[in-house]
């Protein structure tokens, strides 16, 4: 008989666990002028994108990640608005 009876400690274990989802992306670093901030916070937003950490001067900054699948278009609607480089 090969039949597996799961011990009382694993199944409370299994049975308390939170499920965590995660999704695939990259961190990208922004750079605009201040001028840009409405143009680049309508696109973070339209993409459902929040940014990890902001700094806002003459010349402003922003980490972001990006779902895999939305990377080119993230590039391409930013283009026009802010520098867009991959954090490594």
């Amino acid at each position: 008989d090969n039949t597996v009876v799961p011990v009382p400690a694993t199944a409370d274990a299994l049975a308390a666990a939170v499920k965590t989802d995660k999704v695939a992306g990259k961190w990208y670093r922004l750079r605009f002028n201040y001028e840009q901030m409405p143009s680049v916070m309508k696109i973070l937003k339209e993409m459902g994108i929040s940014p990890a950490s902001q700094q806002f001067d003459s010349t402003c900054r922003m980490e972001v990640k990006v779902r895999l699948s939305r990377i080119e278009d993230f590039q391409t609607s930013m283009s026009d608005f802010a520098s867009v480089n991959p954090i490594d």
